[in-house]
């Protein structure tokens, strides 16, 4: 029986090396999820052995918390940035202020749909509940004051809380299924058509709120 042939290693810099066993578990965690995901298979597709990973990274959790959580909180938190900045902005109409929230939240939602599905499912007990006790409310805290503007709710109310859920909910599902089809999304016309969705509904609620 013919032995196997030993892996061979790409010569890369101690930085490089990691950052490549990085993106390789961003892969397989976002494929199989957290629970279901083995130590040697992330380092077999990072065409390495499992003692050479463990010389650059003591777990996987540690290997986890790099490749999902943090690029999902880099991503949340670059989104939440964008958003203040936009709700802070008195030059344009309410209508155009609407388009860019839409646009901007499509383009960086497309990015946390596999860093969310690796997270959601990471645990059987505690991860489907990441939505919705850390992900909705982190999101949540930034969306309040633009929309604020939009229909003169206060920011506790159920009807705020409804209209971001809806909100979140139609931009996931969309990027969902763009990436499940391995098709692409025209960022600017679905923003368009998701304006004149929720523009009437928004202007009408800000009118009966006065």
């Amino acid at each position: 029986m013919a032995e196997k042939s030993p892996i061979k290693r790409r010569r890369l810099s101690p930085e490089a090396r990691r950052a490549q066993i990085i993106e390789t578990a961003r892969t397989v965690f976002s494929e199989s999820g957290a629970n279901r995901t083995r130590i040697w298979k992330i380092a077999e597709q990072a065409g390495i052995t499992e003692p050479f990973l463990y010389r650059h990274f003591e777990s996987r959790e540690e290997l986890f918390k790099l490749a999902i959580l943090d690029p999902l909180d880099a991503v949340v938190d670059k989104l939440a940035q964008q958003i203040l900045e936009l709700a802070a902005r008195s030059d344009i109409e309410l209508s155009e202020l609407l388009f860019r929230f839409h646009e901007l939240f499509l383009r960086d939602v497309i990015e946390m749909i596999p860093l969310i599905a690796a997270a959601q499912f990471s645990d059987p007990v505690e991860g489907p509940q990441f939505y919705s006790d850390t992900l909705f409310p982190k999101i949540r805290d930034n969306i309040v004051t633009l929309m604020s503007r939009f229909t003169g709710w206060d920011a506790d109310s159920i009807e705020m809380d409804l209209a971001i859920q809806a909100l979140m909910g139609v931009h996931v599902g969309i990027a969902l299924e763009t990436i499940l089809s391995s098709g692409s999304i025209d960022v600017e016309r679905v923003a368009k058509d998701l304006t004149r969705m929720f523009g009437p509904g928004l202007a009408h609620a800000r009118s009966a709120s006065k």
